[in-house]
């Protein structure tokens, strides 16, 4: 079984790395010339990837220097995506819209990446380049040009008119990603107010979870509650934080701690979820051989991260270092968990089968959200974020199968008890 379940996840190791390269290398080869942005009044939303030109620098130039620089044939080039992986460099992107109607058409400019510390978005006008807006985390939230968790530029287009922009990205020492965007400004403003509606919704729910689950622990004392309750609350921090909701609502003007955030977030709510997976395949009873490992690994994957928290004197060097490290350790204890339902799935079929469908659902999830970051699909084709689904679909199993152990624990109580009353009799 341990030589099945190792080659399983070799195969999948091996397959994540060449759809990577596949994917990198199929974007090498089929980069398009540019072309324009095209608006009209039935104009509803453009994803832009064909249309941008791109260049990358160590050191941030002037809006002079840059607009050069991209109308350089030897120094940008066209790009097909616009996630870039990790980068200690600059990007300079440019762009053209291109209004086809007789009318002014009004339009939105979003970059839907909440964690770029530093964006600038220029207008060409020729000879001149004013400033239309600027954001990013990297400031606090009331510098902002345009009060929104992502970045947003609303710009007017004349009729038969083209309007050329580039845009300053400063997302160093992490994966950068620009996922560029241009949309009829009523449909966005429409849009927003529903997506801030349901996600009121889905984070309220997520708070009664919570203090249910905390409730119960503190009525009965099982260890399983406070952890499930413990993974839901940091689970809720970090897609939160994800979604740019942390930084203006909670620390709107402590724009440092959006560099600590997501990664403190990604940490704990996986100690939370990997302890209480193993409370509900019971790995202590069944496994007990590989109990110290769990610990050994959730201990390491906390330090680093309080060491990473208390040094930020050396994120520039050790930011790429550290996420890597925490997304190794991660893994690693995923694939024990993984293991560990396989091995006593046997023994407990209902219950690893309740935490094998969670566990898909959540890794749909990522794997959606990476083919996104990779530009291998677009986010247009999901009409909800991927992760909010896959993480509301593992919480209702796990909620499931919570009940379902307590009954199994219940039950087992019973017979002890009916077990114990044969013998003194």
């Amino acid at each position: 079984m341990l030589n099945s379940v190792l080659k399983i996840f070799t195969l999948w190791v091996f397959w994540i790395l060449g759809f990577s390269g596949f994917s990198q290398s199929t974007r090498a080869q089929n980069v398009l010339p540019k072309s324009n942005v095209l608006v009209n009044s039935s104009f509803v939303k453009t994803t832009l990837r064909n249309e941008i030109i791109c260049f990358d620098t160590v050191t941030k130039l002037t809006k002079e220097n840059a607009i050069q620089a991209l109308k350089n044939p030897n120094i940008s080039h066209p790009i097909a995506s616009t996630s870039f992986g990790f980068s200690d460099h600059y990007y300079w992107l440019y762009f053209t819209i291109e209004n086809t109607d007789n009318e002014e058409q009004n339009v939105v400019i979003v970059i839907n990446n909440p964690h770029i510390n530093s964006i600038e978005l220029y207008q060409d006008l020729g000879n001149q380049f004013p400033l239309i807006a600027k954001g990013g985390d990297g400031m606090p939230f009331s510098e902002r040009s345009f009060i929104n968790r992502t970045f947003i530029a609303p710009v007017s287009i004349a009729p038969h008119s083209l309007a050329s922009f580039f845009v300053m990205v400063d997302k160093r020492h992490a994966s950068v990603s620009v996922p560029i965007s241009v949309e009829n400004q009523f449909v966005f403003e429409k849009s927003q107010s529903k997506e801030l509606f349901n996600l009121g919704i889905y984070f309220g729910s997520l708070i009664l979870i919570v203090l249910y689950s905390l409730v119960v622990y503190l009525k009965i004392r099982l260890e399983i509650f406070f952890w499930y309750s413990f993974y839901i609350f940091f689970l809720g921090l970090y897609l939160m934080a994800h979604l740019g909701l942390f930084f203006q609502y909670a620390h709107p003007n402590l724009y440092s701690f959006s560099d600590y955030a997501r990664p403190v977030f990604v940490t704990w709510l996986s100690t939370g979820l990997v302890r209480f997976i193993q409370l509900l395949i019971r790995t202590k009873e069944y496994l007990p051989k590989i109990e110290k490992y769990y610990k050994y690994l959730l201990i390491a994957l906390n330090i680093i991260t309080l060491w990473w928290w208390f040094t930020p004197w050396w994120h520039d060097q050790q930011t790429i270092w550290f996420l890597n490290t925490q997304n190794t350790l991660i893994i690693v204890s995923l694939f024990m968990v993984l293991a560990s339902a396989v091995f006593t799935f046997n023994k407990q079929q209902t219950l690893v089968t309740f935490f094998l469908i969670a566990f898909m659902a959540v890794l749909l999830g990522g794997l959606s959200v990476i083919l996104i970051e990779m530009g291998v699909v677009s986010e247009d084709i999901f009409p909800v974020n991927p992760i909010l689904v896959g993480s509301m679909v593992e919480i209702i199993v796990f909620a499931f199968g919570l009940s379902y152990w307590m009954r199994l624990m219940n039950n087992e109580r019973v017979q002890l008890a009916k077990e114990m009353q044969g013998v003194e009799s």
